[in-house]
């Protein structure tokens, strides 16, 4: 008689050593690269901010200026200046408005100030924080009229000798009161 020899397969329940291991490893991989992707996402979060910040104080600037320049009757260089191939530029720039009002713009460092005065005393000062920026003041004459402009140079990296993006603010002296004077009949 035959005997037939009949094979038994073992069947294991669970995973083995290496493929226990193989499935930590690539948890920890696809960990490390979320965290890395957190944290660029949390950078350009905070940079996309401060980008922000500065847009709103350049416009809260740009609007303070013409609305100043539009109003005023006469505008005149002060302060710390320098003659350059487009005129003279300086620091500081005073509107003269009507009713013995003026308003002075100083750029300092970093910053605009914006002093709002009735005679000797003053009635409102306001600061604009410029983070890395310097600026210059110019006045000329267009066919348009006066052109009033501040132009802001503000350094891309905290490093000294990088790269500049300028940007103006320039607004037509005396606007609102020609429109006054031509609405008149």
């Amino acid at each position: 008689m035959i005997s037939t020899i009949q094979t038994r397969r073992t069947t294991r329940a669970g995973f083995g050593l290496s493929e226990t291991l193989l499935a930590m490893f690539l948890f920890t991989v696809a960990l490390a690269l979320f965290v890395a992707f957190l944290d660029q996402l949390l950078k350009l979060g905070s940079g996309g901010a401060d980008h922000l910040d500065r847009l709103v104080v350049t416009g809260r600037l740009a609007r303070a200026v013409r609305a100043d320049a539009h109003a005023a009757l006469t505008a005149k260089l002060t302060g710390t200046g320098q003659n350059t191939a487009a005129g003279e530029e300086s620091n500081m720039l005073e509107f003269q408005l009507p009713g013995n009002l003026r308003v002075e713009y100083t750029v300092e460092r970093d910053r605009v100030k914006r002093l709002a005065r009735e005679g000797e005393t003053t009635r409102q000062t306001e600061e604009y924080p410029l983070e890395r920026s310097s600026g210059s003041w110019t006045i000329e004459q267009t066919p348009g009229g006066i052109l009033v402009s501040l132009k802001l140079d503000r350094r891309l990296s905290p490093k000294r000798n990088s790269a500049h993006r300028a940007m103006k603010i320039e607004a037509i002296l005396g606007l609102d009161n020609r429109l006054e004077a031509g609405a008149k009949p």
